[in-house]
């Protein structure tokens, strides 16, 4: 989705010089830092920064002087990458018969993984970054005539484009919407008539055409559902006379237009018969005409023929969220996403080979939504969301091993997690289950409550947890049925508050919530993109935030954090990549860190919580990492305001 920061207008104080001297040494600093990483069985484990890296960016709020906190990046766990073979979400794949070489974007390992025709690894090349060579959560891949590759590299905005041996050589884009600039490219293909290289700018809605050298040449579409129009188009195949097949991810379809952007077909519509779709994010042409659709969120892949008509129906409980396609001989290749693999697949139907698996180590998180400190500061609690697991982390040696439930049942995607202050019993917003489990500190099941539906004591959905500084209340975000219950520590309710809406006291998916030392109940309204404050009776105080990328303007707040030792509430800011700190009037008064693929940048931040030292632990889901911050000591700054985005 496109955002705009609406402009500021400009300050002039007599501050300017002080503050470019400030700046100048804060980027000194920066640069200075130096990063120390520890290991474990050769394996990456944590990472420390020794230096001064604040990660506090000062905006206009207000008024001219504002507090500022400023929080360094300290330390981060969590691996990136896992060994040849294994995946966390393939979604790209090209086939070089030639050099007979598969090549997969591994994309939440932030690599591209080379196997030769059997499913042996070769080589892997990337990793997590904006330099060149680097990749951030790369998407599709694309072969042209010499060999060399066409990297959709997602979430840096850009196109990269590498030697069949991992090189890069050119790099182009930038996040923007003007003439090849992107915003998340999903799919890209090299025409075989002109060598034009094809964007599927997602994004942006539209198709963007680039010579070899990267130049611009053309593009069409726009976001709608009108003839050439686009929502979030993920994948596209160009034919051998020029002909460009789009999938229109959003609207449930496949369009075909010519070379230069003008509509020719569209087949298809939402749903799940043959010949509809749902979220179709890739299209794969073969040499005989037929037209393989990835039908993702169906798990399967439709064939199509040449004029659209439904033929056949591949992989029908064998693939979970098929992402691309590639047609190479008489073999289908699928990159597989949620099985973490590489499906091989005849062209007539029938399964020929898988390779590839989940690499599901210790340590190895997959979008992990919670975290929460212990009140010794040594262990951390991670809910490993995608993985339906616990991890504890023990700080000092960044080891994690996976908290289990022995004699309890399997957890399905947690999503909060807090730790009650009178007996370090860990209670788990179960979110796939629809309950609240409660361990102790080695995993042993001490009890639960919950099942799914709308009565009081049950879910749909909760997302976070949180347990009142006496202990004697727990507070839960029913996110399906948008209310805030709460309980005694046995699972007994209490109260309940909320409804779905947009008036005050109402929410649309409740998602973060704590507590401060007087009972004040803070609740992220995530779908309101709005803070909402309660007593504890429930009484709505006020509210705070609207949608935006402003300062005190969230992009779908998730969790939140009180802080004893300053007074604030810190807020994730999940689609703008950030942290904000509010005071108790609801004024944002320091934005701590920013989107990005580095140490201490964020990619969709879910869970937050404060150790007993003041230290900001960060569940960074994009990043599959646990990020810790430090707080350093209050100080008084003129505010740096950030220059109007075109």
């Amino acid at each position: 989705m496109s955002r705009r920061t609406p402009p500021h207008s400009r300050q002039h104080t007599p501050c300017r010089s002080l503050l470019a001297a400030l700046l100048c040494i804060g980027v000194l600093l920066a640069s200075s830092a130096r990063v120390q990483s520890a290991t474990v069985n050769g394996l990456p484990s944590a990472k420390r920064i020794s230096g001064s890296l604040d990660a506090t960016i000062r905006l206009s709020v207000s008024r001219p002087m504002t507090a500022s906190f400023p929080y360094v990046f300290t330390e981060q766990w969590g691996l990136q990458s896992g060994p040849l073979g294994t995946f966390l979400y393939p979604a790209g794949i090209a086939v070089d018969t030639a050099r007979q070489r598969v090549y997969v974007t591994d994309s939440r390992s932030h690599r591209v993984q080379v196997f030769d025709s059997a499913g042996s690894p070769i080589v892997a090349w990337g990793g997590m970054g904006s330099a060149p060579g680097q990749l951030w959560d790369p998407g599709g891949i694309a072969l042209d005539p010499e060999g060399q590759l066409y990297v959709a590299d997602t979430a840096n905005d850009r196109v990269q484009r590498f030697t069949p041996e991992g090189a890069s050589n050119a790099a182009w884009g930038q996040s923007g919407s003007f003439p090849a600039e992107f915003r998340r490219p999903g799919d890209l293909a090299v025409s075989p008539l002109s060598g034009h290289l094809y964007v599927a700018d997602s994004d942006n809605h539209r198709v963007q055409v680039l010579d070899a050298q990267g130049r611009y040449q053309w593009g069409w579409g726009s976001k709608g559902s009108g003839n050439g129009q686009f929502r979030y188009p993920q994948g596209l195949a160009v034919r051998s006379d020029g002909w460009v097949y789009v999938a229109d991810s959003g609207n449930s379809r496949i369009q075909v237009f010519d070379p230069w952007g003008n509509l020719m077909d569209a087949w298809g519509s939402a749903g799940s018969g043959q010949g509809q779709f749902d979220w179709p994010s890739d299209v794969a042409l073969s040499p005989d005409g037929a037209v393989y659709v990835a039908d993702t969120y169906n798990n399967r892949v439709q064939v199509l023929d040449g004029a659209g008509h439904y033929s056949a129906t591949i992989g029908s409980g064998e693939l979970h969220w098929p992402a691309k396609l590639a047609v190479a001989g008489d073999r289908l290749f699928v990159a597989d996403a949620l099985s973490h693999r590489v499906a091989i697949f005849d062209l007539q139907g029938p399964l020929v080979q898988a390779w590839g698996q989940k690499d599901r180590r210790d340590g190895r998180f997959d979008g992990p939504q919670a975290v929460a400190v212990c009140t010794c500061s040594e262990r951390i609690y991670v809910a490993d969301t995608a993985n339906d697991r616990i991890e504890v982390i023990m700080r000092e040696t960044g080891t994690a091993t996976t908290v289990g439930v022995p004699g309890g049942p399997a957890l399905r995607r947690p999503g909060g997690l807090a730790i009650s202050p009178r007996d370090g019993a860990l209670y788990v917003a179960d979110t796939g289950n629809d309950r609240i489990v409660v361990v102790d500190v080695a995993g042993t099941l001490l009890r639960q409550w919950g099942t799914r539906g709308s009565a009081a004591g049950q879910f749909i959905a909760p997302q976070s947890v949180a347990v009142a500084a006496d202990g004697s209340r727990v507070y839960v975000t029913d996110s399906g049925n948008h209310r805030v219950q709460v309980f005694d520590p046995q699972g007994q309710p209490i109260l309940t508050w909320g409804a779905y809406g947009t008036g005050d006291g109402q929410f649309r998916s409740p998602y973060g919530l704590a507590v401060d030392a007087a009972g004040v109940v803070l609740v992220s309204d995530m779908d309101n993109h709005r803070l909402q404050w309660f007593d504890a009776t429930g009484s709505y105080l006020g509210q705070a935030g609207k949608a935006g990328s402003a300062p005190g303007e969230f992009d779908r707040p998730t969790g939140v954090a009180f802080s004893p030792q300053d007074g604030l509430w810190y807020v994730a800011d999940y689609g703008n990549g950030r942290i904000q700190a509010f005071d108790s009037g609801g004024r944002c008064v320091a934005v701590i860190a920013a989107r990005g693929p580095g140490d201490g940048r964020l990619q969709f931040p879910r869970g937050l919580a404060l150790g007993p030292d003041g230290r900001l632990y960060v569940a960074d889901a994009g990043n599959n990492l646990v990020q810790g911050f430090e707080r350093r000591a209050q100080v008084w700054l003129p505010m740096v305001q950030r220059p109007p985005q075109r």
